[in-house]
């Protein structure tokens, strides 16, 4: 693969990895949140589900996606 298609493509995936980074903080902040406080929008149960299958998904997904067209 030519390095500029590389680059372009690391950039791209890096932008979208850290996007997901910060969904992923932003909802473990609410989850610590509803543990000393009341938060009536949420239920904790569905933020936890969220939280560990955006970081999966997020994580892990693009990971492997940019792990694989690099090798």
């Amino acid at each position: 693969m030519k390095p500029e298609i590389i680059s372009t493509f690391y950039q791209k995936y890096s932008k979208i990895a850290l996007i997901n980074l910060s969904v992923v903080a932003l909802i473990g902040v609410i989850m610590r949140y509803k543990i000393g406080f009341d938060f009536p929008f949420f239920d904790q149960k569905h933020l936890q589900h969220a939280h560990s299958h955006f970081a999966f998904g997020g994580w892990v997904t693009w990971g492997s996606i940019f792990s694989s067209v690099i090798i």
